[in-house]
């Protein structure tokens, strides 16, 4: 496990609108977070998820529910949820106490979203759009808070929430930010501008952002929301290029230890990038309320050589730009210039601590603290040891986790099973008895055998910050009995791939002098070749213990089961793999070259980027890609020295090749485009089948024939179809052999409609005709206005409802008529329930018969003119 590999948490409230409202909230009970499995998910993983800082719930990766524990899914209780933004994330511990953090997820809560002040304006969008030129030229996209209310005072809180949705894919996590501001005098005449960051925005790519804002007078608790505001998104040539790694900030925090040189920010390698691009590294420090602080800022333009567009390269935050924050985050990203594909990185965000420097009292193993040895008859009597944790100023609320580690030579090197961690708060009781009490299991002693283990733990300050305390060492004796030695040792399973992930199982018997086998004996595994295996294993109540292996090399491992001086040997077979990295996973998938003719010939060509599990660029790991809509692509493909994986892809057919680069677990998509013959044109376009049913159902049918230079039908043109009013399309529609493209219309309406036929920028139209649904039939015809002026000019008014079999029925054309001379409006179309009025004038006065007719069905009224 490593930072990068972790995915951030979903918030499947937030997916249909972006933001989680009071009836979500009641109806689930609070804020529903859900993680999904990460790249390699074992035995011994031990996670934890943070809301603001603040522990919400953990899972410990058993073999008994590590099939099932994912999707892990969370409730941050409804009480505990204010107003606002808020952040959520989770570690990772594996079994050797490697940390891990996965990205945050921005949660917007809000309660009460009915807006009583006027919606923002967008001033940098142009036709309400904001497009990549523009991000670039403002450096993100500005947000205006107008001044029209009471509450627009010098010294109110502004929060501005900002959400995205992607046309294709809908809800962008990664686009929700919410922007503290204070107003300031400045801003009283003209209100205030505020900008939202390159990140929050490039993520979106194409599609549409909503934006609202609320104020919060000084020293009121009362807030008033705004109306919200849509913007349309298109970034279309700007590439979202991967967030930076933060090797630091693995555990979700960096502290003074981490500050005190600096932060180190590492770009990695792109097969986008190009030499003597520059890249601009942005780093950003703000309050745990949200405000900017503006003297944690920093900014580095980095001139790419050729080496480090490949390898990337690292960027050191100064010191002068980290310990302002105090305690807070910073967020950072980065933008590429030319000559590499323009674009904006994802943010990567830290929390920082710079106050709570000094470690924490070591926690205290009541049953070492004579002899700092835990024994058997210690770990019997308790079912494991206690461990009792206490600091000055110990406060309800504040979270600790605790880390148990034994080993028989360094803590780096711990004995398998052994690790154990927890969490929890601290609660009112704790700090009567002055200090909490957590309870180490049996087995994570036992598993040791003769050894030692180290004890600490972390605590997130319910005042906010971390802090982590001083090592605690106790020596472990528990010895296995004297007369213990190996019976059998057996293959379970063989020949497993020698890939690091699949497992081959061997098994031991233990006995004594009097052959009884022997429960809760410690059985030490060894073996050769590279292989792993699991290390000491305790015998189960048959006296059984099994040990799993797991290898990259091919081949024979000799694996032995030794305890006190008795031993067996039996040989393990490994066969050939992949021998990619169980831990590596695609990080980027980007197009080298795209547009490419769709005659099998000419080539798109896309890269992806292979990390490790420490973040790291990695090769030689084999790449599968796979493409849709006829395209032919090579795969798999290894990844060179730097991580990247590049590949060539031909279509015959033009328009979209979904293309799909994976590695493990872990996929990245993105659509390449092949692009028509240039020399085809829409020769023909006739009508197949035309009168359909106007039920948004029953279809019309074009069909268009696609010709080149030499007149012959041409194969694989991609042809987009549109229409001109709310009519269905389908589009684009490829040529068959034929040089044919045939597509269909559906309309909820009846009448004409105009089909447009597009190839190479050059159109052809035609109109199809749709009919009334067959069974709509006149309910009612009654009179809306009546007695009117015989002045040709004075109106009576009379109406329908149209029905069919299922209900009311929108979009029917129903014709008025008359038995005299009047004019009428006719034909007359339904509206969404069903209703069509009709206007009459008259220059007679008199009593006259108006019908109305759909199909086969009419009535009629009398209406009178004076």
């Amino acid at each position: 496990m490593g930072y990068s590999t972790l995915a951030s948490p979903s918030l499947p409230q937030m997916v249909d609108d972006g933001f989680i409202s009071e009836v979500e909230l009641v109806t689930a009970g609070g804020v529903s977070i859900v993680v999904n499995a990460y790249g390699n998910p074992k035995k011994g993983d031990y996670l934890a998820l943070y809301w603001d800082g603040h522990f919400v719930s953990d899972i410990f990766l058993t073999s008994k529910n590590i099939d099932s524990a994912f999707p892990w899914a969370s409730i941050v209780p409804e009480p505990l949820v204010t107003n606002g933004k808020h952040h959520t994330w989770f570690t990772a511990i594996d079994s050797y106490q490697n940390p891990s953090k996965s990205g945050v997820s921005v949660a917007i809560v809000k309660r009460k979203h009915a807006g009583v002040l006027p919606p923002p304006s967008f001033p940098d969008a142009v036709e309400n759009v904001i497009d990549n030129a523009s991000v670039i030229l403002n450096l993100g996209s500005h947000i205006h808070i107008p001044n029209t209310s009471d509450e627009f005072v010098k010294g109110a809180r502004i929060e501005i929430y900002w959400a995205g949705f992607n046309k294709k894919t809908g809800f962008v996590s990664e686009s929700v930010t919410i922007i503290s501001h204070v107003i300031t005098g400045s801003d009283i005449e003209n209100g205030a501008n505020v900008l939202v960051e390159p990140p929050f925005i490039t993520a979106i790519d194409q599609g549409y952002a909503w934006a609202s804002y609320a104020i919060s007078p000084p020293l009121s608790l009362t807030q008033k929301t705004s109306e919200a505001a849509s913007v349309n998104i298109d970034m279309d040539t700007m590439v979202q290029y991967p967030a930076s790694l933060v090797p630091e900030n693995n555990e979700g925090w960096i502290g003074c230890e981490n500050v005190s040189d600096g932060v180190i920010v590492t770009v990695l390698g792109n097969p986008l990038f190009l030499t003597e691009s520059q890249i601009t590294v942005y780093w950003q420090g703000y309050t745990l309320n949200g405000d900017v602080i503006s003297n944690a800022v920093y900014e580095e333009i980095h001139t790419l050589t050729e080496e480090e567009a490949k390898a990337g390269f690292d960027v050191q935050i100064p010191v002068t730009a980290a310990t302002p924050i105090q305690i807070g985050y910073a967020q950072v990203w980065y933008q590429v210039s030319e000559p590499s594909p323009t674009g904006i990185s994802n943010y990567t965000y830290i929390n920082v601590d710079n106050v709570h420097c000094d470690p924490l009292p070591p926690p205290v193993f009541i049953s070492a603290e004579e002899d700092k040895t835990i024994d058997k008859e210690e770990v019997n009597n308790n079912d494991g040891t206690i461990m009792t944790i206490s600091w000055d100023n110990m406060q309800e609320g504040d979270n600790i986790t605790t880390y148990w580690v034994g080993y028989t030579t360094t803590p780096d090197s711990p004995v398998p099973d052994s690790p154990w961690n927890a969490s929890r708060d601290v609660t009112a009781e704790d700090i009567v008895q002055g200090f909490a009490e957590f309870h180490v299991p049996a087995d994570n002693i036992r598993i040791i055998g003769n050894g030692k283990a180290l004890g600490y733990y972390k605590v997130l300050l319910a005042s906010g910050g971390m802090a982590v305390s001083s090592n605690a060492e106790v020596y472990v004796m528990q010895a296995n009995g004297d007369n213990a030695i190996i019976g059998v040792i057996g293959i379970e399973q063989d020949n497993a791939k020698a890939n690091g992930t699949d497992v081959n199982t061997v098994f031991a018997t233990v006995k004594n002098d009097v052959q009884q086998l022997l429960p809760g004996q410690y059985v030490i595994f060894s073996t050769s070749n590279g292989a792993t295996i699991t290390s000491p294993v305790m015998t189960d109540e048959n006296g059984i213990a099994e040990a799993a292996l797991t290898n990259t090399v091919e081949g024979i491992a000799k694996t032995t089961a030794t305890i006190n001086n008795s031993y067996m040997t039996t040989d393990v077979n490994f066969s050939e793999s992949d021998r990619n990295d169980p831990e590596s996973q695609v990080n980027f998938l980007g197009i080298l070259k795209n547009n490419a003719e769709g005659n099998g010939i000419e080539e798109n060509s896309v890269s992806a980027l292979v990390i490790g599990k420490d973040g790291k660029q990695l090769s030689n790991q084999s790449v599968t890609f796979e493409s849709d809509n006829g395209a032919i692509i090579n795969s798999p493909i290894i990844s060179d020295t730097y991580g990247f994986a590049t590949t060539t892809l031909t279509n015959v057919v033009a328009g979209s090749s979904s293309i799909t680069a994976s590695v493990n677990n872990s996929i990245q998509v993105i659509d390449v485009m092949f692009t028509n013959n240039d020399d085809a044109i829409i020769t023909d376009m006739d009508i197949k089948t035309n009168y359909a049913e106007s039920d948004n159902i029953s279809v019309d049918e074009i069909i268009v024939r696609v010709i080149g230079v030499d007149e012959k039908p041409l194969y694989g043109q991609s042809v987009i179809f549109s229409t001109a009013n709310e009519a269905t399309v389908q589009s684009p529609k490829i040529t068959n052999s034929n040089g044919d493209a045939i597509t269909t219309i559906t309309s909820p309406y009846t009448g004409k409609v105009q089909v447009i036929a597009s190839i190479n920028e050059i159109d052809k139209s035609i109109y199809v005709d749709f009919k009334n649904i067959i069974d709509a039939e006149i309910g009612v015809l009654g009179i809306d206005n009546n007695n009117a002026k015989a002045d040709g000019v004075d109106k009576n008014s009379v109406g329908v409802v149209v029905v069919g079999k299922d209900g009311l029925l929108s979009g029917q054309s129903v014709i008025f008529q008359s038995d005299k001379e009047l004019v009428i409006d006719s034909p007359v179309m339904t509206d969404d329930t069903g209703y069509a009025s009709s206007y009459i004038t008259s220059n007679t006065p008199g009593k006259f018969t108006v019908t109305a007719i759909i199909n086969d069905s009419q009535k009629t009224i009398d209406i009178d003119f004076i």
